[in-house]
């Protein structure tokens, strides 16, 4: 409303974008003034992971990695995954590197991982709050 005594507007923001806004007044005299201020839109944390990938080669669905809101920004990235008995079998410092499946070690000569279920656990911290996520989940691997 125009002659709100406290008004609400709802911005969105897909990526925690700089909005300018600006601000018009008018007193009863008719005078008017205006102020531009940039408004940084502060997205809550979100992280998004499928519970299934096909490392194939068909170039759908070929890599496993997190999405979400301001995640290259983050700190403290680590993003690994681990077989049903705990192994280490992959990990990144790098947000939206992906995990094609192969096995990184001495003993697999970078062979693709069997058909199965994986743990993977994700922690960063968030860019704008400083507070640390950790989150774990499963994926399976299918061919």
């Amino acid at each position: 409303d125009q002659n709100s005594e406290n008004p609400m507007v709802v911005f969105d923001s897909p990526s925690g974008d700089i909005i300018h806004v600006k601000l018009k007044v008018t007193n009863i005299n008719g005078c008017s003034d205006s102020i531009i201020k940039p408004v940084t839109i502060l997205d809550k944390f979100s992280v998004y992971l499928p519970n299934a990938f096909s490392p194939n080669g068909d170039f759908i669905n070929d890599e496993f990695f997190p999405v979400g809101r301001n995640l290259e920004f983050g700190d403290n990235y680590d993003f690994r995954i681990y077989n049903r008995w705990g192994n280490l079998l992959w990990m990144s410092k790098i947000p939206y590197q992906g995990w094609d499946g192969r096995v990184e070690s001495s003993m697999s000569s970078g062979k693709i991982a069997q058909e199965d279920v994986y743990v993977w656990r994700l922690i960063v911290t968030d860019p704008f709050t400083g507070e640390d996520h950790e989150i774990v989940g499963t994926v399976t691997l299918m061919m």
